[in-house]
């Protein structure tokens, strides 16, 4: 086996993993793309959550970084919006390993995108 399919293989075993042990809600639909994987689920209810509460898809992604997937601890709203995210945090980390999650290269991108009404 070569070392780049002992490495594909590494990384379908640590998604494997993480999608096994994700606790955050119910998992409706896995997207990968290249590096990336994001979990699309519905959350879990809160104990504080107001009668009538029904949950709405979010989006965790995952980054696949020197031969680790990494999990970015933070679910956001659209597909798109995660992908944004995890492209921004790969490239990022990359560049400057102490900004990471800290970026705001995925808030600005997204706003540069949006349509102007939808702001606030």
């Amino acid at each position: 086996m070569s070392s780049s399919a002992s490495a594909d293989l590494s990384l379908q075993a640590q998604a494997d993993e993480a999608i096994s042990a994700f606790a955050w809600g119910e998992i409706t639909e896995v997207h990968r793309a290249g590096p990336y994987l994001v979990v699309e689920y519905l959350p879990n209810r809160a104990l504080n959550a107001p009668d009538g509460w029904e949950p709405s898809p979010t989006f965790s992604p995952y980054v696949e970084a020197d031969g680790s997937l990494l999990d970015m601890h933070h679910s956001y709203g659209s597909l798109d919006e995660a992908l944004v995210a995890a492209i921004a945090y790969r490239n990022e980390s990359l560049w400057d390993s102490r900004n990471g999650l800290n970026s705001q290269a995925a808030k600005y991108f997204m706003r540069m995108i949006l349509p102007a009404a939808g702001r606030s």
